[in-house]
């Protein structure tokens, strides 16, 4: 499960393109493994060393090239982006403020990111997410949510200085769906070269 795989520490390969590419939601794929761990002349216990010091590496595809299948859920301005689960645990960011529901409608359980770029107010997405929650329509029933707002600042009051010039204030949320239980799982996680690096985990 990817909600199992997603630990501090590991690197997130390919996902920032496809979660900042704007395109409607997706089921895409993804693999698990390191880093070359050496072969050549190395003796076993060698190569054994440094596969234990070789960070853990997802790779993200957009279509079915990876092992298990995954729903990616992009960002999109100004925008509620959503899709039916279908049994797939669920991927979104980045989140600085949105929210991420799970939910089900007339029958299908269906996952969402609610863009809060702008406040709440007649109009916007959020304000028509926050309606729909407090008033819902026939055949509507709220699951989970989780309302990122304040995260990552929150998270950013204890980085230490190296982490903050690491990242160059590239960090965000990432929020993982689980389709049976409905639980949403947070990922801190710093950007660099487009790759996603775990930090914590919320």
């Amino acid at each position: 499960m990817l909600k199992d795989a997603i630990q501090k520490g590991v690197y997130l390969q390919g996902l920032a393109a496809l979660l900042n590419s704007g395109r409607p939601g997706f089921i895409g794929s993804w693999s698990e493994g390191t880093g070359d761990a050496g072969t050549g002349s190395q003796d076993l216990a060698s190569r054994a060393r440094r596969a234990l010091s070789t960070p853990k590496l997802l790779t993200f595809y957009p279509d079915g090239q990876g092992q298990h299948p995954v729903a990616v859920l992009p960002y999109r301005q100004a925008m509620t982006s959503h899709m039916p689960m279908n049994g797939h645990e669920a991927i979104s960011g980045e989140f600085t403020g949105c929210v991420m529901g799970v939910y089900q409608e007339d029958g299908r359980v269906e996952v969402n990111h609610v863009c809060t770029a702008q406040p709440a107010g007649p109009g916007t997405p959020l304000q028509a997410w926050d309606d729909t929650v407090g008033n819902p329509p026939p055949g509507f029933q709220l699951l989970n949510q989780d309302r990122t707002a304040g995260g990552v600042p929150a998270y950013l009051s204890n980085a230490t200085n190296d982490r903050l010039r690491k990242y160059n204030g590239q960090f965000c949320i990432l929020c993982i769906a689980d389709p049976v239980s409905y639980a949403i799982k947070r990922a801190y996680v710093g950007k660099r070269n487009g790759v996603y690096k775990v930090l914590d985990i919320g």
